[in-house]
């Protein structure tokens, strides 16, 4: 389960791996009491897990992809109410969305991240878009570090990575995800 709250919408993206129906995208205008699915797409297939992320604290828009292997599109909304399916992007068959965030890059410009992880190589991207609807990679050095989530403040990043060995640690970029170091304390 993945929430978000927007100015008068809670939206919230389940998972499910049982019944293609319930993984979706719901969203509610009246402080969680009912839930509606969104409409753009009919579920077919089951999705474990959706990233969600929104353009800023006060609202903007929001993107949710579903983690599946192989993806081909994922939903957009301005108001967490109305959405519309994005075939911004097509990943490997054996590539998946493991993280999403809203800052900027290394040039102050605003910007989507995604992060994904190829399980054949195995190796995590990144992706960029300055629009929400497409999305290209760009260089990074996190290698094979599989990220479960990752947040910015402009251009500051930083990120979990998941089924870490050894101590806890937590990841930073200063420059928009570019460039990747182990936090210090």
């Amino acid at each position: 389960l993945n929430l978000l709250a927007l100015p008068g919408v809670l939206v919230a993206a389940m998972g499910s791996n049982v019944t293609p129906a319930h993984s979706n995208v719901y969203y509610s205008s009246d402080g969680g009491v009912t839930w509606t699915p969104q409409a753009a797409t009919s579920p077919v297939v089951l999705v474990p897990k959706w990233i969600m992320a929104k353009q800023s604290i006060g609202g903007g828009s929001v993107l949710a992809f579903p983690e599946l292997l192989g993806l081909s599109g994922f939903l957009s909304s301005p108001d967490g109410i109305t959405w519309t399916e994005i075939a911004g992007i097509t990943l490997a068959s054996t590539e998946a969305p493991t993280a999403l965030c809203y800052g900027t890059d290394n040039q102050g410009i605003p910007v989507w991240t995604l992060a994904t992880y190829d399980t054949s190589t195995p190796v995590t991207r990144l992706y960029r878009s300055y629009d929400g609807l497409a999305f290209a990679p760009f260089s990074t050095n996190l290698g094979n570090t599989l990220l479960s989530s990752i947040a910015a403040i402009g251009s500051l990043m930083v990120a979990v990575p998941f089924f870490d060995t050894g101590p806890a640690r937590i990841l930073y970029s200063s420059d928009g995800g570019t460039t990747w170091a182990t936090s210090p304390g």
